[in-house]
């Protein structure tokens, strides 16, 4: 039960102040009773000194009567003699200190032999009742001296003659057995029991005035505490009906230094880190908001980019769509997607300040920062590209001369690798032009979207394969049917032709014979027809599955159409055709089909009589040009064919190649192909990042 339900007495302990006075109350209290206690035991010890006092001093009389003693056993002089010379020497003894002592020598008898304060009453009779009490007295000295020890106290209480009161004495017997009597030497214990009492009564005294003192100043040192704390008291009750209202505390009501004043000091102090603290509490809580909302936004958009990328299987607008949405949760100043193609980085898309056709055509020249990327499978930071790390200084050294041109933006730089089953298959780069703008948070959202993408690239890429796949199936499969069917009865036609017209010239000609010349023309017009068929449909076959672009290569696929095209539209076409260049092979085929629908729009279309096909190289890259003499078109305007060309550039941009068309009417067409060669490492640089 709390304290201000209790009674009135209770809630008044509550005071600092009354609690401390009691507890000074007590201990003066605590203090009095030892005080009487040792008072007690100083007088037991004073009577114990006393009773050996008592006894000494009968030793030395008993010393001092020796002598006689000495002189009666050699028998010098008689008993009475010796009686005498004690009796005398007692009577001249002078022993005095406060207590008073008191020297007796007395007789078996009951006779007083000498008395040292008393020498009149030598002789008397102590056994006479009119000494009163003084009959047990001496039995008891008697009895003392007659016992086992013949030595002993004797303590009795005595009647004052003033005023009634008993008083304490005590003797020490010892008996004299050559004189049948005893020597007794005592002292009166009254002033003990008076300095006890006086000590005591001062004692006391002296407590009550040392309280008193203790208190008052008790009460003068605690009253101004008791003034703060009643301060505190009441502002603690206000911060706890209020806690949203914390009050101003007068601290100016107390002089500085004092303990009220440190006290209520120290209780602003402890109210203005309570609101700092509930500030920053406050600020605390809108940042955790501010994170919630921004952890909700990038969950939000980690969502959409899945769905987004999962949306699409077309390989194209996926890298675009990626890099799109990468930016919408990790910001960047450009970025970039790379795929490993034969164990080199291959740049397929590309957002930032830089050119895009550059960016797509770059390929690092040294081992870089993204074959870290590569080796460790996590996120790489480097958050000062122009710093002295060694990743800083690897990135630097695999940009080269770039690094003030294309990479003049970039300060900080992070790889994030594209894993799918364990296995690296590119990486995102992303770079910031403020430096050290990439922290481990960015990292873990940017390899989020990074599985993600790898995922749907690699996904995209299959697709991709088993398209081509299945169109080189049936491309496969009317092929054959072609030539199975088509071309089998072509070639029956042509050969039975053939053989008919050789009859006929092998048959001897008659003048009067016309069917012979009547025959001729029709079976040679026959045989024309049939040849020129089986020519067509042995080039339809090559263009359906042209085995010799992946067995000879692209030089030999391009001589072979063109020698298929003279031979089928008689059209010259001239050839000026360099070594087997070092290209994958979806590069070549894109090249052959280009090539295949230019020639294809020049027979259409062009009415040309005359084709220059040219293929060169160097060490970058690859051109190839197809020119013809034909009637020509305006570029700018709607022309037969466009579609074509329209498929041809897609053909030439989908392997990073550019395609640029020279036409005019009248002047004849020049359609030119640009593909970069992609760079093949060297034996020791052709392995995957980050193996050794």
């Amino acid at each position: 039960m709390p304290f201000h339900r209790l009674p009135r007495l209770f809630i008044l302990i509550e005071s600092s102040l009354v609690r401390v006075s009691v507890a000074v109350l007590l201990v003066l209290v605590g203090y009095a009773v030892l005080f009487i206690f040792f008072a007690r035991g100083y007088a037991d010890r004073t009577i114990e000194l006393r009773r050996q006092e008592v006894k000494r001093l009968a030793h030395i009389v008993l010393n001092a009567l020796e002598p006689a003693l000495q002189q009666q056993r050699s028998g010098q002089i008689s008993p009475d003699q010796a009686r005498t010379l004690a009796r005398e020497m007692i009577w001249r003894m002078i022993y005095a200190d406060e207590a008073g002592s008191t020297v007796l020598l007395g007789s078996d008898a009951g006779e007083v032999w000498a008395l040292s304060t008393a020498p009149s009453g030598s002789g008397a009779n102590l056994f006479d009742p009119s000494t009163g009490s003084g009959v047990d007295i001496v039995r008891q000295f008697m009895r003392v001296a007659a016992g086992a020890g013949s030595e002993g106290y004797v303590e009795y209480d005595v009647p004052a003659p003033v005023n009634n009161t008993s008083q304490r004495e005590i003797f020490y017997v010892i008996r004299i057995p050559e004189w049948n009597g005893y020597l007794a030497a005592g002292m009166s214990l009254d002033d003990v029991e008076l300095r006890t009492q006086s000590y005591f009564q001062n004692a006391l005294v002296l407590t009550l005035g040392l309280a008193v003192l203790i208190f008052v100043a008790i009460f003068m040192t605690l009253l101004p505490t008791a003034r703060s704390y009643t301060t505190l008291l009441r502002l603690f009750e206000h911060v706890s009906r209020n806690p949203d209202d914390l009050p101003d505390v007068p601290v100016d009501q107390f002089s500085s230094g004092t303990e009220g004043w440190r006290l209520l000091t120290g209780f602003q102090t402890m109210l203005e880190r309570i609101r700092f603290n509930r500030e920053k509490l406050q600020e605390s809580e809108r940042q955790l908001e501010r994170r919630v909302a921004e952890r909700t936004r990038e969950l939000s958009n980690l969502l959409q980019v899945s769905r987004d990328v999962a949306s699409t299987l077309e390989l194209e607008p996926l890298l675009g769509l990626i890099l799109d949405r990468l930016k919408s949760v990790v910001d960047y100043t450009s970025c970039a997607i790379f795929t490993l193609e034969e164990g080199q980085l291959v740049c397929l898309d590309y957002r930032g300040p830089a050119p895009r056709e550059r960016m797509l055509d770059f390929c690092p020249s040294k081992p870089s920062a993204a074959e870290e990327v590569l080796r460790l499978r996590a996120p790489v930071i480097i958050s000062d590209v122009r710093g002295n790390h060694r990743l800083a200084r690897a990135f630097r050294d695999s940009v080269g001369p770039y690094m003030d041109s294309l990479f003049a933006h970039v300060q900080c730089w992070m790889g994030v690798p594209l894993i799918v089953q364990e296995r690296p298959i590119g990486l995102l780069s992303l770079d910031s032009s403020q430096a050290g703008y990439y922290t481990a948070q960015h990292a873990s959202l940017a390899l989020a979207i990074a599985n993600q993408a790898a995922i749907a690239i690699e996904n995209a890429r299959l697709y991709q394969q088993s398209q081509q796949l299945a169109a080189l199936q049936e491309r496969q499969r009317l092929a054959r049917e072609l030539h199975d069917s088509v071309s089998q009865a072509l070639y029956g036609i042509a050969l039975g032709a053939r053989t008919v017209r050789r009859l006929l010239d092998a048959t001897p000609e008659r003048p009067a014979d016309s069917w012979k010349d009547k025959l001729t023309q029709p079976l040679d017009y026959v045989l024309q027809l049939a040849e020129a068929g089986l020519a067509e449909m042995r080039a339809l076959i090559f263009e359906l599955r042209p085995e010799s672009l992946q067995n000879e290569g692209l030089v030999a696929a391009l001589s072979k159409q063109s020698a298929s095209t003279q031979a089928r539209y008689g059209i010259v076409v001239e050839t000026d055709l360099c070594d087997e260049p070092p290209l994958p092979f979806e590069y070549k085929e894109a090249l052959y089909r280009l090539t295949q629908e230019a020639l294809h729009n020049i027979v259409k279309h062009a009415k040309a009589s005359r084709v220059h096909l040219r293929l060169t190289m160097d060490e970058h890259s690859i051109w190839l040009e197809i020119q013809d003499n034909g009637i020509g078109f305006d570029v700018e305007s709607d022309f037969p064919g466009h579609l074509g060309l329209k498929s041809m550039r897609e053909r030439v941009e989908k392997i990073g190649g550019t395609l640029t068309i020279a036409s005019a009417p009248g002047q004849g067409t020049t359609i030119t192909a640009r593909v970069n060669v992609p760079r093949r490492p060297s034996r020791t640089e052709a392995r995957p990042a980050g193996q050794s």
